[in-house]
Formats: structure tokens, C-alpha cells, sequence
């Protein structure tokens, strides 16, 4: 059984535990486990209520029997929070289990949170030690910080809670951190921290935070969060995964069957007369030259940057170099003689950046037809040893990849004495990669983009028909709007707005008045209000919104729109929630009726919920929906169907979580 797949068991405090813990059931797919686990939940709140979770649920108010229905489905993971102000009822129906031998506590898997009003160094003891007492326990198997905002333990004179800006997230992690050390939990961990929050935590941390509870559902993917815990090792577990149905219905004041889903800069030498390209290019500010041994030009960009050196113009460490090693060179003994062949090639002692050019090697030989064969022995743990070694030997200043996926990457940054630089990868408007940037970017790897202007001249090449008809990013409505509206080229708004994601950029061109124009993009910036990435995705714009529309003004939109508003854009933040405006356009928002889901539900004879829950698991993300109805508890873990279509195959976890009482808070509250 492959415990590795809970981050929670690296602490090496847990591993026996788990192994007991968890209910393997083989799945239908031959590469894929289903860890099932049960979690429970309640949820309070002074603002917002309602009788049932879903609609046409009649809601249980007994814990016993909510109990009682999980454990026996099979559920052995319980998910509360001290807000949530359920542990001590938890904790008496668990020990009735316990006392009769039913189950013992260490088959349990038990989550309980930091309240934020205990977001202190000084208070995270005593908050646990209570919660333990709460649940009849000496340990809990995760303990989370609720909130990333911590809030004075005194209401306001209105009973509103007043938020303590003072929260230090690393002061609190260090208390967090003694809880493990004292046994009182045997892995911590975070909830609603985006990011910069987890980034910070995890690179102070001396034991690295092991999960990140936050909202996700269908509509409300969070991709790059997703992949950047991800790169960390530090699982994702999605609460309201079906979208919180009941409490969008609830909100919605009209009929509910109308509810509706609703740096680097740099130039990539061209191989056409290299002296008037790297004149222009120089001369024009450019100081970092991006090449590769399979470019076949090294040699006359060599001899044209000795040029420049002999004149005293530049000097070799004004610039940056960097060039690749060729697949047919994947292997671990040929690194260094592709490297030294490079650097005589280009006249130099040593490049800024050596790259692995691809993950898949080729044979040196071609096949009779003149192609290259995959070499499927490719070891990338041993290329890198030897990429390292270039390093040591002051061959290459710093290493990289190039077309690595995340996987590939992850393996390579496990593995490495010395961590990769970069990813050099395709990346542009109609393929922008956003889960491998946040990937690397949290592993420090930088993010380097080829073909930044969606390689324009080979679409036309490539192109059967009306080169005219070509859809590419320098033709598209949006960012020919932009270049109008800033008085700047197509090609200066795809450079800016890769430039504006933290990307390294190399846009190739030998057109000299085009190389000039390539670096002119640092005297604006694309402001928030063009929403390039809302607007444009995949080339035209997919949906429509708002901005500043109050609730009355998006209800009138909304009812009388044949495309539905997809965002309303407005001003908020910890000191300005407008908690019912966003509980407002939320409630226009449900997973449950989106017509692909109820497709996909009515092909697999499975409910629009199990769809949505098995969609999250495919995606490597632990899933925790709510129901207090004992026939959707049932359904939401019968999920052994095959796949859906889309989806890669791996493993994965999967939680359940009920929630007992009539208050249940939508939006966060920070």
C-alpha cells in the first residue's frame, strides 16, 4: 500500500498508524488505488443559517447517528475545528465506539484546527490541549491553523470580531511545530493560506507543513495553488467540493431551479546572418543570448561575440550565455564532451546557464529512414550528476532543464545536490502553463518561455489553408485592442504580459526594427482592469463579467443575460469582507447543475455529486463535501466506477465531511 501518497507520514511519526488507518479497496483501474476515508464536520456561524445541506435533505441534528452511518460505511477520517464548537459531542460518540471495541482510536484519522482567535504563539497549546480534552483523546493525527488572519479574542461593541493584524505566521508555526514534539499531534498543517503563506511557512519551518485546507470545487479550481503545494509536497484538501449547493439555493431569492452553474530578458538567436542580429541586438540593450548545440549556431554567434570583445565594446561577464545539451547527448558520459564542444564552438571558458534540452534522449545513429530513435534507457538522476559536475568544474556557472514537465522537474530537484535554475518551456497567450509556473515557482525554478509570440511564422508554414485565417496571439481581438490602447505592438503586449507572471522571455526574431521594438516594453505596464488573463484564454475571450456592480445591479444583469456574468470585480479585502455581496453573486454559482456535469452523470449512471468528487480525486486532491443526509453519505463514497475520460491516472485520497447542526458559513471569512 503506497502510504507515501499522504504527505502526513514524511514526519515519520504516523507511518504504523496509517498503515492500519487506512481502507485500501482495489479500484477498477489497474494503476489506481482508492484510500477512502471519512471526515465530519460542523461548521457555525452568527450571519448565515439553514435547516438542511442540500436541498430536499431533511438534516440529522443527531451526532450519534451521523456517527454512526460514516463509520460504518467505511469513512475513518474525522475532519472539526474548535469554531466549528462540535469536538466534545464528536468526542463522546467516538469513545461510545471505542468502549464497545467496535474500532480502536488508532484505525481514526482525526483533524481538528487552530481557532483564529488563537492565532498566538502563546495560545496554541492551550487551544489544542482544550480540544483534546474536547475529544476524549491524548493526540490528534493533523492539527491545522484555521486561518491565515488571526482576530483578538473580544468582539467589537456590534459582536463583529476584530481582526489582529499583528498574526506572525512563523512564531506560531514554531508553537505548532512543539505540539508534534509533545505528541499532541502527530502532523501539522495549514488552512485558506494562499501561496506566499505557505511559501513562507514551509521555508522556515522545521517540520514542514503536511496539508493546506482550502475551498475548491469545479468552479473554483485553484489550479496554481494546487500545483504549487503540490511541488512542495503539501497536500490539498478541498472543502465544499459539490460547491456548496444548499447554501447557494438558500441564498437564492427566486426559484431554485433557476439557480445556474454559472528577469531576465533575452534574444533567441536566429540563424540568418548572426552579425546583423547580435549587432542589433546588443546595441539595442540586449544582454542575455539563448542558444543550443542543435541550433547549429553556436560557432557564428561565437565569432560574432569575439568581435565585440576584441573592440572593447562588452566584456564576456556583461553577458548572459546560455546553450543546451542535444538529446542525442543524454546520457551521463557525454555531458562533458557536448559542453567542452559548446565552449569551443562559441569561443568561450564558460556559459551562464547549461540546459538539458529535453527529458527524452536519442541514439546518435538514425534510423533507415533518416530519423532519430528514442533512447527509453534516459536516466535523468544520472544526467544530472553529471550536469553538476560541469559546475564543479567551472564549465557552467548554473544548470537548468528544458520541456520538463512537473514530475520530471520534481524528480531532478529531489535528487539534486546542486537544484536546477530554470525550466526553459514553451509558453505563450494560447498556452500559458500556469500549473508547471506555479510549480516551479515553488521550488525557486525559474520559467523561461520559448516562442512567447505563439511561433507566428511556423503557424503560417504549417497552415493548409488562408495563412489569413491563421488564429494566432498577435491577431487576437483583445491584444490588438491593447496595442492600440497602449500605442505599442502585438508583439509588446505578449512580451509584457509574460513579463508582468515573473517569466524569463525569449522572443526570437532576426527582423532588426522588430528586435528594437522587443526590448521597448519596460515604459508601461497592462493594468489590472484589461484582465488580459480573464479575457483571453486560449485566444478569444471564454466568459463575461463585472466590476463595482452592487448585489441589485448584478441580479438585473444576471436574470435578464443570455451568457451569465462569470465574475464581478470588486474592491475587498480583511478590512472590507462585504460578506453578503460575495455571499450574493456565490449563490448564482452551482456545480451541481452544470449541464456537463449532469452529462457526464447520466453517462456513468453515478449522482452529479459523485461526478464532481471523483473529478477532485482524479486531480490528486483529498475531497471533504458535506451531507448529513445518510443515503448521499453512502453514495458519496461509492465511487469505484471507471475513470472519468479526461483525467491521468495516479493515486489519490478522498475524505467525506457531514456536517450535524443548521448553520453553515458559505464564504470565507478572511
Amino acid at each position: 500500500m503506497p502510504i507515501e501518497a499522504y504527505p502526513h507520514i514524511r514526519q515519520g511519526k504516523v507511518e504504523n498508524h496509517f498503515e492500519k488507518t487506512i481502507l485500501s479497496i482495489p479500484n477498477q483501474d489497474s494503476n489506481l488505488d482508492l484510500f477512502i476515508i471519512a471526515s465530519l464536520f460542523y461548521r457555525e456561524s452568527s450571519s448565515l443559517s439553514h435547516e438542511s445541506t442540500e436541498a430536499g435533505d431533511t438534516g440529522i441534528r443527531d451526532m450519534d447517528t451521523t456517527i454512526d452511518t460514516a463509520l460504518e460505511a467505511g469513512f475513518r477520517h474525522i475532519d472539526t475545528a474548535y469554531a466549528y464548537k462540535n469536538e466534545e459531542a464528536i468526542g463522546k460518540s467516538l469513545k461510545r465506539w471505542f468502549d464497545s471495541g467496535k474500532i480502536k482510536r488508532e484505525e481514526l484519522f482525526i483533524v481538528t484546527k487552530l481557532p483564529s482567535s488563537g492565532n498566538r504563539a502563546e495560545d496554541v497549546e492551550n487551544y489544542l490541549k482544550q480540544s483534546l480534552e474536547n475529544l476524549q483523546m491524548t493526540y490528534v493525527d493533523l492539527y491545522l491553523i484555521h486561518q491565515p488572519i488571526g482576530s483578538f479574542p473580544e468582539p467589537d461593541k456590534d459582536g463583529n470580531r476584530v481582526l489582529n493584524p499583528n498574526t506572525d505566521h512563523l512564531s506560531l508555526w514554531k508553537a505548532m511545530e512543539a505540539q508534534v514534539d509533545a505528541g499532541r499531534a502527530r502532523s501539522i498543517g495549514l488552512s485558506n493560506f494562499n501561496a506566499r503563506q505557505v511559501k513562507r511557512v514551509w521555508e522556515n519551518a522545521r517540520i514542514k507543513p503536511a496539508n493546506n485546507q482550502v475551498e475548491l470545487n469545479l468552479f473554483f479550481q485553484q489550479k496554481e495553488l494546487v500545483a504549487f503545494c503540490k511541488a512542495l509536497d503539501v497536500t490539498i484538501c478541498a472543502y465544499s467540493p459539490l460547491g456548496s449547493p444548499g447554501m447557494c439555493i438558500k441564498m437564492h431569492k427566486g426559484d431554485p431551479s433557476n439557480v445556474l452553474n454559472v528577469l531576465f530578458y533575452s534574444m533567441k538567436a536566429a540563424t540568418q546572418d548572426i552579425d546583423t542580429t547580435i549587432d542589433t541586438a546588443l546595441e539595442a540593450g540586449f544582454r542575455h543570448i539563448d542558444t543550443a548545440y542543435g541550433y547549429k549556431n553556436e560557432e557564428a554567434i561565437g565569432k560574432s561575440l569575439k568581435r565585440w570583445f576584441d573592440s572593447g565594446k562588452i566584456k564576456r561577464e556583461e553577458l548572459f550565455i546560455v546553450t543546451k545539451l542535444p538529446s542525442t547527448g543524454n546520457r551521463a558520459e557525454d555531458v562533458e564532451k557536448y559542453l567542452k564542444q559548446s565552449l569551443k564552438n562559441l569561443q568561450m571558458t564558460y556559459v551562464d546557464l547549461y540546459l538539458i534540452h529535453k527529458p527524452i534522449g536519442y541514439f546518435p545513429e538514425l534510423d533507415k529512414d533518416g530519423n532519430h530513435v528514442p533512447d527509453p534507457s534516459t536516466d535523468h538522476l544520472s544526467i544530472w550528476k553529471a550536469m553538476e559536475a560541469q559546475v564543479d568544474a567551472g564549465r557552467a556557472r548554473s544548470i537548468g532543464m528544458s520541456n520538463f514537465n512537473a514530475r520530471q522537474v520534481k524528480r531532478v530537484w529531489e535528487n539534486a545536490r546542486i537544484k536546477p535554475a530554470n525550466n526553459q518551456v514553451e509558453l505563450n497567450l494560447f498556452f500559458q502553463q500556469k500549473e508547471l509556473v506555479a510549480f516551479c515557482k515553488a521550488l525557486d525554478v525559474t520559467i523561461c518561455a520559448y516562442s512567447p509570440l505563439g511561433s507566428p511564422g511556423m503557424r503560417i508554414k504549417m497552415h493548409k489553408g488562408d495563412p489569413s485565417k491563421v488564429e494566432m496571439p498577435l491577431t487576437n481581438p483583445v491584444v490588438l485592442k491593447l496595442a492600440k490602447k497602449y500605442n505599442k505592438t502585438p508583439s509588446q503586449i505578449l512580451i509584457r504580459h509574460s513579463i508582468q507572471r515573473g517569466v524569463v522571455v525569449i522572443p526570437k526574431s532576426n527582423n532588426p526594427e522588430r528586435l528594437k521594438q522587443n526590448i521597448q516594453v519596460f515604459d508601461f505596464t497592462l493594468s489590472p482592469e484589461d484582465a488580459m488573463e480573464a479575457q483571453v484564454d486560449a485566444g478569444r475571450a471564454r466568459s463575461i463579467g463585472l466590476s463595482n456592480f452592487n448585489a441589485r445591479q448584478v441580479k438585473r444583469v444576471w436574470e435578464n443575460a443570455r451568457i451569465k456574468p462569470a465574475n464581478n470585480q470588486v474592491e475587498l479585502n480583511a478590512f472590507f469582507q462585504r460578506k453578503e455581496l460575495v455571499a450574493f453573486c456565490k449563490a448564482l454559482d452551482m456545480p451541481l447543475t452544470d449541464p456537463v456535469v449532469l452529462k457526464l452523470a447520466k453517462k456513468y449512471n453515478k449522482t452529479p455529486s459523485q461526478i464532481l468528487i471523483r473529478h477532485s480525486i482524479q486531480r490528486g486532491v483529498v475531497v471533504i463535501p458535506k451531507s448529513n443526509n445518510p443515503e448521499r453519505l453512502k453514495q458519496n463514497i461509492q465511487l469505484m466506477f471507471h475513470k472519468l475520460e479526461y483525467a491521468m491516472q495516479h493515486r489519490f485520497l478522498f475524505v467525506i465531511k457531514c456536517v450535524f447542526d443548521d448553520v453553515y458559513i458559505c464564504n470565507k471569512e478572511i
